[in-house]
């Protein structure tokens, strides 16, 4: 399956600091192949009424603030029972909004539109039951574009910004967001305003750009296991499996904006494949050395 994911935000609203995965150097030390950082969050698709390809919307918001959004495209005839594995490539921020659900039970909302249209309108905490029945096998889709607002807005006086100006702005902001409908574009208006005011306040820096990869493991093939002792001989060893690991890899682009915000960018995907021993704790009857090599990381 392709997952290639698109990530970009808003300049105007800052994301989490934490809603990647970063892994310059590769899958973290002694991580568990099997298991992804967060637990997937799949939202079952109900009948769409299309036959050809088709573009969706997922938004998930606190009261009627936009937390997430995120665009997929869809494959023409989607069979039942498929599933979109939303924010596949973010499980910080799929922490964060289960976080935020626990503290205030719900507060959250998810809603799904298709060309416009809603087609789903629940509770956050709705869509995590349905999911917990579903494989991500049964996922679809292509994710073309990821935002992500953070509940707290940036430092502006931190950073050079007139903090009398950005205020006006919030003002304006928040008192548009009492009228307009999540369901629609008119809160995505507000936030295009928004964006419009705080572009007028002055900054004093210039944007900077690095680059990372992120690593999510997909499945795990056990090849066969042996026992290891730390050192030889020993009571007791350490059960060691070799693996087979299929991560899918995601290199990105930041941009790190004047006002507190950045932008990620996909520079390209692709899935690999690599075949190593694992340790685990479990004990063992020791029977043979440290393999020499192909670690897993």
């Amino acid at each position: 399956m392709n997952r290639f994911r698109y990530a970009a935000t808003a300049l105007f609203l800052a994301l989490a600091a934490s809603a990647f995965a970063v892994r310059p150097d590769g899958p973290a030390a002694g991580e568990d192949p099997k298991q992804r950082e967060a637990a997937p969050l799949l939202y079952l698709l109900p009948s769409l009424g299309t036959h050809g390809n088709v573009a969706m919307e997922i938004r998930i918001l606190q009261g009627k603030r936009q937390l997430v959004r995120e665009a997929v495209a869809l494959p023409a005839d989607v069979a039942d029972g498929a599933a979109v594995d939303v924010l596949f490539t973010h499980p910080a921020e799929l922490t964060r909004l289960r976080t935020l659900e626990t503290a205030t039970p719900g507060s959250l909302r998810f809603i799904a539109l298709v060309q416009g249209r809603v087609v789903t309108d629940e509770p956050f905490a709705a869509i995590e039951a349905g999911g917990a029945k579903l494989s991500p096998e049964a996922a679809v889709g292509e994710i073309r574009e990821v935002e992500v607002r953070a509940v707290r807005k940036p430092l502006v006086r931190a950073l050079g910004k007139d903090p009398d100006c950005t205020y006006w702005c919030d003002v304006q902001q928040n008192s548009c967001l009492e009228w307009c409908d999540p369901r629609g574009d008119s809160c995505n208006q507000c936030y295009t305003w928004y964006n419009d005011c705080w572009s007028q306040c002055g900054d004093v820096c210039s944007d900077a750009t690095t680059t990372y990869t992120t690593y999510t493991p997909t499945s795990t093939t056990n090849l066969g296991w042996r026992c290891v002792a730390n050192s030889y001989p020993a009571p007791i060893g350490k059960r060691w499996d070799r693996v087979t690991v299929t991560y899918v890899v995601t290199n990105y682009q930041r941009t790190q904006h004047c006002d507190g915000n950045y932008t990620d960018t996909p520079t390209g995907s692709y899935n690999t494949t690599m075949t190593c021993w694992k340790r685990t704790n479990i004990n063992c009857g020791p029977s043979d050395m440290l393999p020499d090599s192909n670690i897993c990381p």
